[in-house]
């Protein structure tokens, strides 16, 4: 097995005061069925791996990244392609938009995709000019821009996450590596940014992560409110007992720490999904561990600051270390639990959570943003399962039918 199938099957398989916790049972189950839009076979034709989900536009088409597949050869074995950016139309036809391992467009996306309203693409990718990873933008005719690379020093290095669009164009993402030259005595290839890119390609730092209480690695990009205020989370060091923060960052600079997150059993820890808004300015996220059960939860942050966790999953049919979070025009939440089968989950307005779907049977491995459409389906990603791409499959795009 090639050393980047071995790290993709890695992944895959590894899987604040006093505060009061109400845990709400879950209630009877709806019925969903699941079907297979688009099963990937990988290299030399397709995609395989799409580990960052899919994003929808107004017209039914789903579109996301696979790892590994497509057309250019990146070495190894059971799939040697760099990785795609595929589109599934309602009818379940998949185009590949883009084949990645053309000199310096980058390499193994793995994050999901962001659309603007003329049907530009956009999304970050591993190696670049300066092997530390890009910004690209895909445009309706499959034009691929390198928009940026980083270079790893003050403007940081792996991507990791996918970009936010503010209404004047510009993108916002973090990066996990490089940035500030005083956090290399933390970890020596420096704790990360938070990036701001113009229409016309010229990139910004915004912020540098220093380490310790001040934070790194901010895993899970940044989301942008109409006033231009960043919100995200970090991790933080030994001195804060590794357990995260919520951060804002004002458009005239500088970092506010929101909420330190204080860990079993009073509160979350490790943030684990990226942040929601809602037009209110209250904050909503996930914390892979945590809770009244330590499974993970739920949070929200009003506007004054103040944090409260609106369920703690319990590891039984509700699952447990909660990875991806959405929330519907009703005011219901989404996400994906646990490392390997699920479950797709649902918490509705009035605090009662629902397993949706348990993905059981062929290894199947959901991951990634998840979409819902006007009557309710869901759609999203398998990172593995089925047939092809040795013993792990090469995954696919799915949905979730009432």
């Amino acid at each position: 097995m090639s050393e980047m199938w071995a790290r993709v099957r890695e992944r895959v398989f590894v899987g604040a005061g006093s505060i009061a916790i109400t845990v709400m049972l879950a209630g009877p189950a709806q019925s969903y069925t699941f079907k297979v839009l688009h099963q990937f076979t990988g290299f030399p034709n397709d995609g395989a791996y799409a580990s960052g989900g899919v994003i929808r536009d107004s017209a039914g088409n789903l579109y996301g990244t696979t790892q590994v597949g497509g057309t250019y050869w990146c070495g190894g074995s059971p799939d040697p392609g760099c990785g795609t950016i595929f589109k599934i139309s309602p009818d379940g036809t998949e185009t590949i938009l883009h084949s990645f391992g053309a000199f310096g467009d980058g390499v193994v996306p793995s994050a999901s995709l962001t659309l603007d309203d003329t049907g530009n693409l956009y999304g970050t990718a591993g190696g670049g000019a300066h092997s530390c990873g890009i910004v690209f933008k895909i445009a309706p005719d499959r034009t691929e821009t390198v928009l940026y690379s980083f270079a790893g020093g003050s403007d940081g290095c792996e991507p990791s996450s996918g970009v936010s669009l503010d209404a004047s164009g510009n993108l916002y993402g973090t990066t996990l590596s490089g940035g500030n030259d005083r956090c290399k005595k933390f970890n020596g290839d420096g704790c990360g940014t938070v990036y701001k890119i113009a229409p016309d390609g010229t990139e910004t730092e915004i912020y540098a992560f220093s380490g310790k209480r001040r934070g790194w690695h901010p895993d899970f990009g940044v989301v942008v409110d109409k006033r231009g205020v960043i919100y995200g989370t970090a991790e933080t060091g030994k001195n804060d007992s590794w357990n995260g923060f919520v951060f804002k960052i004002f458009p005239n600079g500088g970092m506010h720490i929101i909420h330190k997150f204080a860990g079993y059993p009073a509160d979350g820890a490790v943030p684990s999904s990226a942040l929601v808004l809602d037009k209110a300015g209250n904050i909503f996220g996930t914390t892979s561990i945590g809770g009244s059960a330590n499974f993970g939860s739920l949070f929200k942050i009003a506007p004054d600051g103040s944090e409260s966790l609106l369920y703690s999953f319990q590891n039984g049919t509700d699952g447990e270390n909660p990875h991806t979070l959405i929330e519907n025009r009703n005011g219901d939440f989404f996400g994906l639990a646990g490392d390997n089968y699920g479950p797709v989950w649902r918490l509705s307005r009035n605090g009662d959570e629902n397993a949706l779907y348990t993905f059981n049977n062929n290894d199947w491995a959901p991951e990634g943003n998840i979409v819902l459409d006007k009557t309710g389906t869901i759609y999203g990603t398998l990172a593995v399962g089925g047939p092809g791409c040795d013993d792990i499959g090469c995954g696919a795009v799915y949905s979730l039918t009432r």
